[in-house]
């Protein structure tokens, strides 16, 4: 019977993991931060929500090839996963979009930890041998204040500003 409930177990694990990147996806963000939400309900603790946008990813990918695609996107993976220490939740939500929660941790604290992480302003650099790579994701962070069933939407609420500020970005350029 203990056999049967580790493989029923893993197989969720599995089931809410990215497999090209080893994050969460949507699905395991949402069960995993829920968790961690309702921990800082009860601790009565902040809770932070970044979402990311790394649209440059496409780009990269078409321009310098899948296997130094793979490397920008391993290379991004450790920074969200530096952000997000050992108690975060990150999560790959789309192709180019990434989400972390850190429980625990006020928006002064978080946006501290990004610019550590990612600099000031926030970019992923790789080497990629003849040429540097420069990504500089579009991002939101949101002290969170709602209890764990409000996830959903607050990741919502923040992708959306994201797409927003891409947008706006995108018309300026023009």
């Amino acid at each position: 019977f203990g056999v049967a409930m580790r493989r029923a177990d893993e197989a969720i694990e599995r089931s809410q993991m990215d497999a090209a990147t080893g994050l969460y996806n949507q699905e395991g963000f949402m069960a995993r931060g829920a968790e961690a939400l309702n921990a800082c309900t009860v601790d009565q603790k902040p809770a932070t929500l970044v979402v990311m946008d790394c649209a440059d990813l496409q780009e990269v990918r078409t321009i310098y090839g899948r296997q130094t695609s793979r490397k920008v996107m391993a290379r991004l993976v450790r920074k969200l996963n530096a952000i997000a220490g050992e108690r975060g939740v990150v999560a790959r939500m789309g192709p180019s979009e990434f989400a972390l929660l850190l429980p625990g941790v006020a928006r002064d604290k978080a946006c501290l930890a990004i610019d550590r992480v990612l600099g000031r302003p926030g970019c992923i650099e790789y080497d990629a041998g003849d040429s540097e790579i420069v990504m500089v994701p579009n991002f939101v962070v949101c002290e969170l204040a709602c209890e764990p069933e409000g996830l959903h939407e607050a990741y919502i609420q923040q992708r959306t500003q994201v797409q927003q500020r891409i947008q706006q970005q995108a018309e300026h350029e023009r």
